[in-house]
């Protein structure tokens, strides 16, 4: 088995776990799913479901932006290169997400007693919550008192032309 990788601490390793754990949670079977990355080193498995041990199994790879960008059309990464910075640009690259999400659903279909046009429907109901997802959330103290101000970006292109619109080449 491959050893454990830990937990991510950069913004986009921290989104790709949350996304994972908020459609895990659109169904009851799999709300409570534990899975764990882990070094696959050079192998081409991407994720593996152990019946025994109740754990999702993920190669690691997939919390690696740039790994992730490899031969990928992705404007974002286009835009910024190959070295992503932790800031308030927000989370974009909800693809990796989506590749994710259809080969885990795949995987989890049997052992979770799902049929495949319910694992379909799941995929597709976690992408359209993770497109509505607000993105770059900031949140200020103005000077009148007892309120605050939260502001965010809504959607993938929005973000794109807030932080990069000068890179966009089409």
């Amino acid at each position: 088995m491959s050893p454990r990788i830990g937990l991510p601490t950069d913004v986009f390793g921290l989104n790709i776990v949350r996304a994972l754990k908020g459609s895990f949670s659109l169904d009851s079977k799999l709300m409570d799913l534990q899975f764990e990355f882990v070094d696959g080193a050079h192998t081409s498995i991407d994720l593996l479901y152990d019946q025994n041990l109740k754990v999702l199994h993920i190669h690691g790879k997939w919390l690696n932006f740039t790994h992730m960008h490899r031969g990928s059309n992705c404007e974002f990464f286009r835009a910024i290169g190959e070295h992503p910075v932790d800031s308030d640009h927000g989370f974009v690259c909800d693809h990796v997400v989506q590749d994710l999400l259809e080969t885990a659903f795949d995987e989890l279909r049997i052992p979770f007693g799902l049929t495949h046009e319910g694992a379909s429907c799941l995929r597709r109901n976690a992408v359209e919550y993770l497109r509505q997802t607000p993105r770059a959330v900031t949140l200020k103290v103005p000077t009148a008192t007892n309120t605050l101000k939260v502001s965010w970006i809504g959607n993938e292109s929005g973000i794109l032309i807030r932080q990069f619109g000068a890179n966009i080449h089409y």
